[in-house]
């Protein structure tokens, strides 16, 4: 059976969507040696293959390697299918989402609670100025806080990752993301950045000593980390983290107790 690429940690299975994603970020790991988005994967294949993890996965998370959100309509077909599985569904996101999608979401969101389960979203937004200079295909920043403030009204568990956060990124940069968005999202994931050699020459950035193995990574080499010192002083708030699965578990609890 073919399947597509995913990576199982824990309670959760993250899974990649194929296609080329035409967002340009610079930090992306997908810029890095010869990494290779595969090409589309068909909707069928990832639900066959979600259908293969074991019952430890509770959430099927979207977006291994690229944006499951550039094809809006596709996307809403595969969380909707995915949503009748009987387990959590979240997906990473930049781009601008319609007043139709979520809608659409909104309804897939209130099926999956009848049944006891939860569609998480989470919209990336690092910045303003930086980002438009590190993420040249991905729609502006306003437009993305337009999308974060359109999930919260719908009445969808919605995340903000600000990641990562890079050393050029300005602190008035950084204290306009939480400012903007006040109110209108669950969560913060305050996030660090992984990379290569090749990527650090790109970012102006030293190697770091500390490395890692991904578990997203068939190569399994070791990736270099860059934390930046604010992340510590972020996450001392009271809805911000350092990691997603923290992030989930406190907006669950959040909607569990609505």
């Amino acid at each position: 059976m073919v399947k597509a690429p995913f990576a199982i940690s824990g309670e959760r299975a993250v899974i990649s969507t194929g296609g080329a994603c035409n967002h340009q970020c610079e930090y992306c790991f997908v810029t890095a040696g010869d990494y290779r988005i595969p090409a589309k994967i068909s909707t069928q294949t990832i639900i066959d293959t979600v259908k293969t993890f074991p019952s430890s996965v509770e959430r099927i998370e979207l977006g291994l390697d690229t944006d499951p959100m550039l094809d809006q309509p596709r996307a809403l077909d595969l969380i909707s299918r995915l949503g009748a599985l009987g387990k959590d569904v979240s997906f990473a996101t930049k781009a601008d989402l319609t007043v139709e999608t979520v809608g659409r979401l909104s309804e897939i969101a209130n099926l999956m609670a009848e049944q006891g389960n939860f569609l998480f979203t989470k919209v990336s937004l690092m910045g303003f100025k930086t980002a438009q200079a590190y993420e040249p295909g991905a729609p502006s920043p306003e437009r993305r806080v337009d999308t974060i403030k359109r999930l919260h009204a719908a009445g969808l568990p919605n995340i903000v990752y600000v990641k990562p956060i890079l050393p050029t990124l300005p602190d008035k940069e950084l204290e306009r993301v939480f400012e903007e968005t006040q109110g209108h999202v669950y969560a913060y994931i305050a996030g660090y950045l992984i990379y290569d050699e090749m990527m650090a020459h790109k970012l102006s950035i030293k190697v770091s000593e500390e490395q890692m193995k991904m578990e997203w990574d068939p190569s399994q080499r070791n990736w270099s980390i860059y934390r930046d010192p604010r992340i510590e002083e972020l996450i001392q708030r009271e809805n911000v983290f350092k990691v997603s699965a923290n992030a989930i578990a406190h907006v669950k609890n959040i909607f569990k107790n609505k």
